[in-house]
């Protein structure tokens, strides 16, 4: 019997600072503490991209506009109950408008803006890495995130 994959869905928060460089939102997961982006399970009555929204809100207090497609995904390990479980997240990159002080897992985990290659220090997964950086060449050179893409 083949090993199941379970989808998920992420939101790449990001945003250009002041003096134009761009800054990635990341958070830690609860247990072992890694540096992630902010990331969960589909939601039936939401399209992929609004789950990943509201992930990044759930997570990071993160309020932006998402895009509608994704740009990528990569594959991560999850453990829940002694059991482990392969999951593969679609990610959606965020155009982060405003963070709010007040949301629902403050607390439970740090919350840190990141240029991209600090960000790509802190993350251990390969593959999250390598998409982060290929968006990032993307939206540098567009000059700007992703608002004004369709979402």
């Amino acid at each position: 019997m083949g090993v199941t994959i379970r989808p998920q869905v992420g939101a790449l928060p990001v945003r250009f600072d002041e003096d134009g460089i761009l800054q990635v939102l990341l958070i830690t997961s609860r247990r072992s503490r890694k540096w992630i982006i902010p990331k969960g399970n589909p939601m039936k009555r939401l399209a992929p991209h609004h789950a990943a929204a509201r992930e990044a809100f759930e997570e990071a207090g993160a309020i932006g506009e998402i895009e509608g497609r994704s740009r990528g995904h990569y594959r991560h390990r999850k453990r829940k109950a002694r059991r482990q479980f392969r999951c593969r997240v679609a990610v959606y990159v965020m155009t982060v408008e405003r963070r709010v002080e007040r949301f629902p897992e403050r607390g439970e985990r740090a919350v840190r803006w990141f240029t991209v290659d600090d960000a790509r220090g802190a993350i251990r997964n390969r593959r999250l890495r390598e998409l982060i950086a290929r968006v990032a060449a993307d939206l540098a050179s567009s000059g700007r995130p992703a608002a004004g893409q369709p979402a």
